[in-house]
């Protein structure tokens, strides 16, 4: 499926990514350990949309903020979620 966040990233997620026992893994050991948020949504969303997702939330400065980084993602799996 594809979509669109509030903040204009496009993104094509295949819905069963989420539903991936390595996804649910990683997202478990996410939720233990905040570190590991870039590799669950790098699994989710594949490498290539991983880059393009952390060249869109880079700011002026050129850092990429984890909240900015899980904010975009928490949005995408709640676009997934509805339309699933």
């Amino acid at each position: 499926m594809t979509g669109k966040t509030s903040t204009g990233f496009n993104f094509e997620i295949d819905p069963r990514a989420v539903k991936d026992v390595r996804f649910v893994r990683r997202l478990a050991a996410a939720q233990k350990d905040g570190t590991q948020w870039p590799d669950v949504i790098e699994s989710a969303l594949g490498v290539g949309q991983f880059d393009k997702l952390c060249e869109h939330i880079t700011d002026a400065d050129g850092l990429q903020s984890i909240e900015n980084l899980t904010t975009e993602f928490s949005e995408i799996v709640e676009i997934v979620a509805k339309n699933s």
